[in-house]
């Protein structure tokens, strides 16, 4: 636990680490009470800090030093600077091997980080800096290594023994104890180090990749159990083959595990080959669990194994790039989840998580960047911003420069920087060479804190049939006494009217061609954009913006009734649609939480949920999405003055309006979508 003295690190600091790790070589003798735990760790000196003194740091906490050797030589007690966090050694050699071992007591580990007891038995947490409580090591994602890991232990209580990588050897002991021995080939930083230790059964399957290698998959459960797992083993393998498919990224190894632990205190963690997952994102019982149920484990399930590239096989160079891995991975999810299911549906259920949790976040006290500056305690910063708003930059990416060249530049982003702790500006080089897109304005995106706010201006002339739109970009956050800048913001851009639904326009001049939707560009603080070709009708067009929500920034803009429930009901960007309806159904709560009963809003949104009930969709996920009203964390999001009663007893008050009115309607959609099949 972090106290006031901690001091703040800051990502101008940063310096390479004097000393590398060629390999680790760890026994553990397992038990409860007291774990013996033998190292053997390779070090050579970092090229690129020839010049620093050989002076070798390794962090230590809560662990006990028994003995110490450098180069098969025992060091004396004088020799070592032993304090309460670290273990420091001057003037070693170039290159060296350090042999140490240490006692830990997992039973007294009460930080859930490193190794602990969890109901009978051993599992290990180490991220972001829970290694350190294993053994003397620089603890830090930039010391890549590999790993050759032996446990030892009682087979009666524990008689599965887990590591990362391939299990190359296992047997007996003696007549009561048993090892097992993992290798892990690729190189990776000590926060993917895991151990599993104790009485489970299991779920497994064999798995062939696209160039035939066979992969054991296996998820590891309590006894009783066996019948949950199923699911989410279906789900790894759809991500197996997701991502050799859409990122053409194949499994490295022959064996991938998950562990299900019921107290495990994170959600689920990406170890390399052994996942640890907290059960309720693992298991599912046919007879209770619900669709969110599934669809979490489904999304979790695919999140974890993504990583094994996107955060193991390439990862952060220090915890200021914690983005680097979540941000990309939460993208990568996403984009897996929508495949899945509905593209739709799935966009719109992460920008209602995005703007109840992190849109909040972003305008209060605790806002910050994607890429911090700084840090009193990393675990503070696994938040919304780092992974939900880090994945709304990667899609950005993606929308600015096309799928052709986002899939190049991330072919080129694995395989160039394979084996690496690297930064989020390696990253975005990375999409800027494949594409020849400038994002010196971009990394805006991951330095400054806020929420851009875009307030929009339309003036439309039937007589010219043009429409001008005047964007303003504003940011208010405090961004530490800094003036934030405009930002580059991607946003696309249609028109409808109640008429023709749709329409094709030209930007700026007659010399373009008609499109429906516009692909716009904001990068400076006003910016005024020119759009004609607009038909000869007697309904006035609607402009739509941020449709898919392209970026993730607030929209002010002067909206009538009819504006909001023809997008509702016309517009071909379903995201659209759902916005605008939530929009309609705000503006009705929010006037009777005010004290405003206007009945012509409350009419007007009656009529264009009827039209949305009766109207086929072949998307019926995305409708349901639509019908849906508002929650109480979007609307205290929304309204200056937080009325918790007002805004619940308002929010069910029009849900009974929508009940009263479409009840016939609503009963039967039901009874025809009831089902007895099993989930899929």
């Amino acid at each position: 636990m972090k106290t006031k003295n901690t001091p703040t690190v800051y990502l101008k600091d940063y310096l390479p680490p004097v000393f590398l790790v060629s390999s680790v070589k760890l026994i553990f003798h397992l038990h409860i009470e007291q774990t013996k735990v033998f190292s053997e760790i390779r070090f050579h000196k970092n090229p690129k800090m020839e010049r620093a003194p050989n002076k070798l740091i390794l962090n230590g906490e809560n662990i006990q030093l028994i003995n110490i050797s450098l180069d098969e030589k025992q060091l004396s007690e004088e020799l070592i600077i032993l304090t309460n966090n670290t273990l420091i050694l001057n003037d070693v050699p170039d290159e060296f091997t350090l042999n140490i071992e240490t006692n830990i007591s997992p039973i007294s580990n009460k930080a859930l980080e490193g190794l602990f007891i969890t109901n009978k038995k051993l599992c290990t947490q180490c991220e972001a800096e829970g290694f350190r409580r294993i053994t003397f090591y620089p603890d830090r994602p930039d010391i890549l290594s590999t790993f050759v890991v032996t446990l030892i232990a009682e087979k009666k209580d524990f008689p599965v023994l887990l590591s990362n990588g391939n299990c190359i050897e296992k047997g007996l002991v003696d007549n009561t104890k048993h090892y097992t021995v993992w290798e892990d080939p690729f190189p990776k930083p000590s926060y993917l180090f895991a151990i599993v230790a104790g009485d489970l059964n299991k779920v497994q399957r064999q798995h062939f990749t696209k160039t035939g290698k066979e992969i054991q998959l296996s998820i590891y459960m309590d006894h009783g159990k066996e019948t949950k797992g199923q699911y989410a083993l279906n789900c790894l393998e759809r991500a197996i083959e997701w991502d050799e498919r859409v990122y053409g990224r194949e499994y490295d190894l022959s064996e991938f595990n998950i562990v299900a632990v019921a107290d495990f205190n994170m959600g689920a963690m990406e170890n390399k080959s052994l996942n640890i997952f907290n059960d309720k994102f693992i298991l599912a019982d046919p007879d209770t669990a619900t669709d969110i149920d599934y669809e979490n484990i489904e999304s979790v399930v695919a999140h974890e194994y993504f990583h094994n590239w996107s955060g193991n096989r390439v990862t952060c160079r220090d915890w200021f790039q914690l983005s680097l891995k979540e941000g990309l991975t939460v993208y990568r999810d996403q984009q897996f989840s929508a495949e899945q299911r509905s593209s739709e549906a799935q966009r719109i259920k992460d920008v209602k998580q995005l703007r109840a949790i992190q849109f909040a976040e972003d305008s209060g006290p605790l806002s910050h960047p994607v890429q911090p500056s700084s840090y009193s305690e990393i675990n503070n910063f696994y938040t919304a911003t780092v992974y939900e708003k880090g994945a709304e930059v990667v899609r950005m990416i993606n929308h600015l420069i096309g799928k052709k060249y986002y899939r190049n530049g991330m072919d080129q982003y694995f395989t160039q920087y394979d084996g690496q702790a690297v930064t989020c500006e390696k990253f975005v080089k990375t999409m800027a060479e494949a594409s020849g897109f400038d994002f010196g304005q971009f990394m805006l995106w991951y330095t400054q804190a806020g929420t851009p706010a875009i307030d929009v201006t339309v003036k439309f002339s039937p007589d010219k049939k043009l429409c001008s739109v005047t964007f303003t970009q504003t940011n208010n956050t405090s961004n530490h006494g800094v003036k934030n800048q405009p930002m580059c913001v991607p946003i696309a851009i249609g028109f409808i009217n109640s008429n023709k639904g749709q329409i094709e326009t030209i930007l700026n001049d007659n010399s373009g061609v008609p499109v429906s939707t516009h692909k716009i560009v904001l990068r400076k603080k006003t910016t005024v954009i020119n759009f004609t070709n607009f038909p000869d009708e007697s309904s006035p067009p609607v402009i739509t913006l941020n449709r898919n929500f392209t970026a993730p920034i607030k929209l002010n803009i002067k909206r009538k009734n009819y504006d909001l429930t023809t997008i509702m009901k016309l517009d071909p960007d379903l995201f659209s649609r759902w916005d605008a309806a939530q929009n309609m159904a705000l503006r009705v709560i929010t006037n009777r939480i005010n004290g405003n009963d206007s009945k012509d809003a409350l009419a007007t949104f009656l009529e264009a949920v009827g039209f949305v009930l009766a109207a086929e969709y072949s998307d019926l996920s995305a409708k349901a999405e639509i019908l849906k009203l508002p929650t109480e964390a979007i609307v205290k999001n929304t309204t200056p003055l937080i009325e918790p009663i007002k805004t619940c007893d308002s929010i069910n008050w029009l849900s009974q309006q929508m009940i009263a009115n479409f009840f016939d309607h609503l009963f039967v959609s039901y009874k025809n979508l009831e089902t007895d099949e099993k989930y899929s």
